[in-house]
């Protein structure tokens, strides 16, 4: 299979990027506002491309120019020091295919001790994680899921 994802971060992640221990993730290229300082840069993955969106508030209001922080890359690469042990299933989902899931940073990012949430979209074309808001993956993929879960609760119940 195999494809390209593009591979960039929000610049307020700097810090959280120089901290990890993978080098892949150091060198992901920063960004300000969506607009990408220096070359585009991109990953080569057998997996799935992942963006990691989280909301951005100035004085408790979104901010409208800036309404995500953002990491793109690799699913494999991104994810890869998940812990195994205490990994939720969503990590599998986001390596399989198309899907958008609500994780913690810290289950990514072990260091992050703030309670944060991340809304973390996988896909699976070339390039496909360049959409600057979550609205523009399909839905259909946690539509889906979510109806799955509802009927299999539901068949439980009754």
């Amino acid at each position: 299979m195999g494809f390209s994802c593009f591979s960039c971060a929000s610049a307020d992640y700097q810090k959280l990027m120089e901290t990890c221990e993978s080098n892949e993730l150091r060198q992901i290229k920063r960004m300000n506002k969506y607009q990408i300082n220096g070359d585009e840069s991109s990953c080569q993955t057998d997996s799935t491309c992942i963006t990691l969106y989280e909301n951005y508030y100035v004085g408790g209001m979104q901010v409208e120019d800036r309404p995500f922080t953002v990491i793109r890359g690799c699913t494999d690469k991104i994810l890869n020091y998940v812990d195994n042990i205490n990994r939720p299933r969503e990590i599998d989902f986001l390596h399989e295919g198309a899907i958008c899931v609500h994780l913690a940073l810290s289950t990514i990012f072990p260091q992050v001790t703030d309670d944060l949430t991340v809304r973390a979209c996988s896909c699976i074309d070339d390039d496909c994680n360049r959409h600057l808001r979550p609205s523009h993956y399909s839905s259909s993929s946690s539509f889906s899921l979510s109806y799955s879960i509802l009927s299999l609760i539901s068949l439980i119940y009754l």
